[in-house]
């Protein structure tokens, strides 16, 4: 809940120039006791986010499926003075004590601090889809299914990151099931008017139906934030963790493209 009114940045592709295009839409104020909003007030500000034009935004464009940022929201405080320009404590959790519950409820952290990386700046939204996109291909192709046709009769690794994929089901859990990914992608402004990435892990285990093995989903957690805490580094790259075997050689394929790449922890 966010105290005090607010103004979102909706930052989306347009569909044909995929120009980065931004627009404010106010946020009504939550209850001064609960903190939360109500349903009258949720619905009309979605009718005046649709009457602003990113109908599209709402219903198809949220969330940790948002094709890499597109779609996101940007929150800045409307009065200076107020409860949320002052300040509330990021949701915080040790990731591992995260998988006590099977619902999202917090951002994680480590040692190293909250689980948030954030790019360079980038001056067009284009530049930028492509460095996101060069880290998800980074994070996936860093797990390897074995070689039998699909669908697998085991839960691989990958499975834990997100399901279904097109291409390597499970007969565990078949076609019907879907578990979103938990790494969010996000674009948000920043200073002198260019923008950034921001990738965040909102940790949980997934939900019973999936008959989760505690352990698995955290070793694949592991290698995540290795990844990107590896992209992150200041010393020569080596990503150990993606595979070079033969014939794929996926690190030689991958590494003259995520050498470009440079990520940092960032606070919030």
């Amino acid at each position: 809940a966010f105290a005090g009114a607010a103004q979102p940045q909706c930052v989306l592709r347009e569909p044909k120039t995929r120009n980065t295009r931004l627009k404010r839409v106010h946020l009504p104020n939550p209850h001064p006791k609960t903190g939360r909003f109500s349903p009258s007030s949720v619905t009309r500000w979605r009718r005046h986010v649709h009457g602003a034009g990113f109908g599209g935004l709402i219903s198809d464009s949220l969330g940790g499926r948002s094709r890499n940022g597109w779609g996101s929201f940007c929150l800045t405080p409307s009065e200076p003075q107020g409860a949320f320009a002052a300040g509330h404590a990021l949701p915080l959790r040790p990731w591992r004590d995260c998988l006590d519950r099977d619902w999202p409820h917090a951002i994680g952290c480590d040692q190293k601090g909250p689980l948030i990386w954030q790019t360079a700046s980038h001056q067009d939204w284009r530049s930028l889809m492509k460095t996101l996109a060069v880290i998800k291909v980074g994070l996936r192709t860093q797990f390897v299914f074995p070689d039998v046709k699909p669908p697998h009769t085991d839960i691989e690794s990958r499975h834990w990151l997100s399901y279904p994929i097109a291409t390597h089901r499970t007969r565990k859990w078949g076609n019907g099931m879907r578990l979103p990914n938990q790494l969010y992608f996000k674009i948000r402004q920043s200073d002198g008017g260019n923008i950034v990435g921001a990738i965040f892990h909102i940790p949980h285990l997934p939900p019973p139906a999936f008959c989760p093995d505690h352990k698995a989903v955290e070793r694949t957690w592991e290698q995540v934030h290795a990844l990107l805490d590896h992209i992150n580094s200041g010393s020569p790259r080596t990503y150990p963790m993606i595979p070079d075997d033969a014939p794929a050689r996926r690190r030689s394929a991958l590494k003259p493209h995520i050498d470009t790449v440079t990520l940092e922890r960032i606070a919030e």
